[in-house]
């Protein structure tokens, strides 16, 4: 018989309520910091840097934003309401992919000038909320709810730093949460 995570004191709910959360603040952070410069160790490309796709930066905001628009919207739909640590996990993995292929169509973006810096600090950031996420999603699979619990108490951490960065830079709605 499966072990679900049982809601008696409500904190069962509370962290898988916490979990999905703290995924959708990712997906919002890790958008913004992947139109960053340079290479991720998540195993990402480096964003475009050709001489003839300069952008400004409020044509960066506003297609980035764009980008993460539509993340948001798929990774809002691939939120798991339950408190089954198996479909929590599929969830994570689901949302993990989508921000991965969102961070790539960033990448593809040209880096506004004199932006790279910032935009590589914030993807600093992201790398560790994609890290934990994948973290949060093996310990989900492997129905290890104490590390769960903890990891995604870090992953609040990660992904809210991120989005702090992101919105001070102007991408408001990749730094939604």
């Amino acid at each position: 018989m499966q072990e679900v995570l049982k809601p008696a004191d409500g904190y069962a709910d509370r962290t898988a309520m916490r979990a999905r959360f703290v995924l959708l603040a990712l997906v919002g952070c890790t958008a913004v910091a992947a139109c960053g410069s340079g290479s991720s160790s998540a195993g990402g490309s480096s964003p475009s840097t050709a001489a003839t796709a300069s952008i400004t930066k409020a044509s960066y905001i506003e297609q980035a934003n764009a980008i993460c628009a539509d993340m948001n919207a798929q990774a809002k739909a691939s939120s798991s309401k339950s408190s089954d640590p198996i479909v929590q996990a599929a969830s994570v993995d689901r949302i993990i992919d989508i921000t991965r292929t969102a961070v790539q169509k960033l990448r593809d973006l040209p880096t506004p000038p004199g932006d790279a810096e910032t935009l590589s600090a914030i993807y600093a950031d992201v790398d560790r909320g994609l890290v934990d996420s994948s973290q949060l999603a093996a310990a989900l699979h492997a129905r290890n709810i104490d590390e769960a619990r903890s990891i995604s108490q870090t992953l609040a951490t990660d992904a809210r730093t991120a989005n702090d960065a992101a919105n001070a830079y102007g991408l408001t709605v990749c730094g939604a949460t």
